[in-house]
């Protein structure tokens, strides 16, 4: 089940941040979702999309966080899409699981606070 936030253009690509619920066994996982659109100005973006992405979780009542980095590879889910939108993809190697999230407090009233960004290649610290 993917939960994407509204379309959004950063660093001109048109794209659809979120996150995946999959389960796993008897867990579920948390995982980083994006989902590429066609945009305006797509003839003169580099293609495939090449940006790093992270999704940090933070704590609602403690400062602090866990985060995951995906690095983006050369897939056709990363090509500039041909259609309205290309199929979102996931990573489940970078995810977290919910019931840890749950038992460390990082959910409060069903609800999950969820930073997504773009990271450079060149800063992807």
């Amino acid at each position: 089940c993917a939960y994407e936030k509204k379309k959004v253009y950063t660093s001109g690509y048109h794209l659809s941040p979120g996150i995946y619920f999959k389960r796993d066994g008897q867990h579920v996982l948390v995982c980083p979702h994006i989902r590429l659109h066609k945009g305006v100005i797509d003839s003169v973006l580099q293609w495939p999309f090449d940006e790093n992405f992270r999704l940090t979780i933070k704590h609602p009542s403690q400062s602090k966080e866990c985060q995951r980095l995906v690095v983006t590879s050369n897939t056709k889910e990363y090509a500039r899409p041909d259609t309205e939108h290309n199929v979102g993809v996931y990573s489940t190697a970078r995810s977290f699981r919910l019931d840890e999230l749950e038992r460390e407090g990082y959910i409060a009233g069903d609800k999950l606070q969820v930073v997504w960004e773009l990271v450079s290649k060149n800063n992807s610290n």
